[in-house]
C-alpha cells in the first residue's frame, strides 16, 4: 500500500517550491528612488507611505504608479520596473513658488467690500429701474401702434438689454463680496486680531496650484 503521508509531504514541498518561485518572479525587479528633497514620502500603487531612501524596493516587473509628497508639494509618476534589474528613479518635487502680493489689511478688505457693495447696489438698482421703464415703454408701444413705433421699440429693447446687463453685473458684484470678502472680514472681526495679519498668495508649481492664506491666529 503506497505511503500517503509521503505523497502529502511531496505535495507540500512542491507547493512550497512553486510559491517561492512565483515570489522570486514577482520580486525580481527593484526600484531605487533618489529624491529631492530627501525627506519626501513615497507610496507605490496606493500602498503604505514610506520615507524616500537609497534602499532597493522589490516590486513586480511592469509599470507602477508612485505618489511622492512633501509638506509643500506633490508629484505622481509611473516608473517601469524591469525583470532582474534595479531601476533608478530620480524624483524632484518642486516647492510652491509664492508670488509676492502686498498684504491686505482688515481696513483694506473692508474698503474693498464697501466698494463692491456700492457698485453692486448701484448697478442693480439702476438696472432694475431701467428695465422697468423700458419694459413699460415697450408694453405701451405694443398696445398703442406697434408699426408706428418701430424705431421706439428698437430703442426700448436696447435700453432693456443694457438695463438687464447692469442689474446682472450688480448682482454678481454683490455675490462676489458676500462669498469672498465678507466671510474673511467677519472671521477677522470675530477673532479680534490685528489688522495687518492677512496675506493672500497664490501657490504655483509644475505639479499643482492653489492659494495660501497666511495670518496670525
Amino acid at each position: 500500500m503506497p505511503d500517503t503521508k509521503q505523497y502529502y509531504i511531496e505535495d507540500i514541498e512542491e507547493g512550497t517550491h512553486k510559491a517561492i518561485a512565483d515570489l522570486d518572479i514577482q520580486c525580481s525587479a527593484s526600484l531605487v528612488f533618489k529624491c529631492t528633497p530627501k525627506n519626501a514620502m513615497l507610496s507605490i500603487d496606493g500602498q503604505a507611505d514610506f520615507e524616500c531612501n537609497s534602499n532597493p524596493v522589490p516590486v513586480v516587473p511592469g509599470r507602477h504608479t508612485v505618489y511622492a509628497k512633501t509638506a509643500s508639494g506633490f508629484l505622481t509618476f509611473e516608473p517601469v520596473a524591469v525583470t532582474g534589474q534595479v531601476t533608478e528613479v530620480n524624483v524632484t518635487i518642486e516647492d510652491y513658488n509664492p508670488i509676492p502680493i502686498p498684504k491686505y489689511t482688515l481696513e483694506g478688505l473692508t474698503n474693498t467690500s464697501r466698494n463692491y457693495k456700492i457698485a453692486g447696489y448701484t448697478l442693480l438698482g439702476a438696472g432694475i429701474l431701467g428695465a422697468g421703464i423700458s419694459g413699460g415703454l415697450t408694453g405701451y408701444y405694443y398696445s398703442d401702434d406697434r408699426d408706428a413705433h418701430k424705431t421706439d421699440l428698437i430703442y426700448s429693447y436696447t435700453f432693456l438689454g443694457i438695463s438687464s446687463a447692469m442689474a446682472v453685473t450688480g448682482a454678481i458684484l454683490l455675490i462676489i463680496d458676500a462669498l469672498t470678502y465678507q466671510p474673511i472680514i467677519d472671521d477677522l472681526k470675530n477673532r479680534e486680531i490685528d489688522s495687518d495679519i492677512i496675506a493672500i498668495s497664490p501657490m504655483i508649481s509644475s505639479s499643482f496650484s492653489g492659494i495660501s492664506l497666511l495670518g496670525r491666529f
